[in-house]
């Protein structure tokens, strides 16, 4: 008993009083094999005998399944972050991609391309709103096919001034009535040269002092 760290001092006194609160508990210490243990102790209460009871258990045995839960509960923890990264990830991927194609579409039709189709067939708010989207590009696509045959009809056309570029573009009919095709330069000086001579120098005035 002189090997371990208890102190029959301590239970037992010099007057042979017993502590029964400083002479029982556990302690992590090295036995005589120099092996990491847990010890439960507690003095004996009999008459004329000063013995301490020990009993011992090695630490790796009794730690063993704290240290297996303390690892599956960090195997869950990491396998439940990855799920939630992969699966915000894909919500996320959901969620920008129609909007994505929804700007993409908005920037080609402003181009010009007003046969532009969004394909979306969630039944979710996105695909509502592509839906609205294509409604709206379909109308649009009549709206310019019944002004393109009124123009037609009254020989009219219609055009587009940049004043930051001094370029324009115009209708097909417009093209028709001035006789120009897409070779044109379709600038100031092109538009003027189209005028009658008569009228060029006073177009030319207008142009420089009302729109450019």
């Amino acid at each position: 008993i002189t090997t371990l760290p208890y102190n029959l001092n301590d239970c037992y006194p010099a007057n042979n009083s017993i502590k029964p609160y400083t002479c029982k508990g556990t302690k992590n210490y090295k036995n005589t094999n120099n092996d990491s243990v847990i010890g439960v102790h507690h003095h004996l209460e009999l008459p004329n005998v000063k013995w301490i009871l020990v009993s011992e258990l090695q630490e790796k045995e009794s730690l063993a399944s704290a240290t297996w839960l303390g690892y599956l509960t960090l195997t869950l923890v990491t396998i439940t972050s990855l799920l939630i990264i992969l699966l915000s990830a894909y919500l996320s991927r959901r969620i920008t991609r129609p909007i994505s194609r929804l700007a993409d579409a908005t920037l080609s039709i402003t181009s010009g391309d007003i046969d532009h189709k969004i394909e979306e067939t969630t039944n979710n708010e996105i695909g509502h709103l592509a839906d609205a989207f294509n409604n709206m590009i379909v109308k649009r696509r009549l709206y310019v096919h019944n002004l393109n045959q009124a123009q037609k009809l009254a020989k009219l056309g219609q055009y587009s001034l940049d004043a930051t570029t001094g370029f324009w573009t115009c209708s097909q009919q417009l093209s028709d009535i001035f006789g120009i095709d897409d070779t044109f330069q379709k600038d100031i000086d092109g538009w003027i040269s189209i005028v009658h001579p008569e009228f060029r120098e006073d177009l030319r005035i207008f142009l420089t002092i009302n729109v450019m």
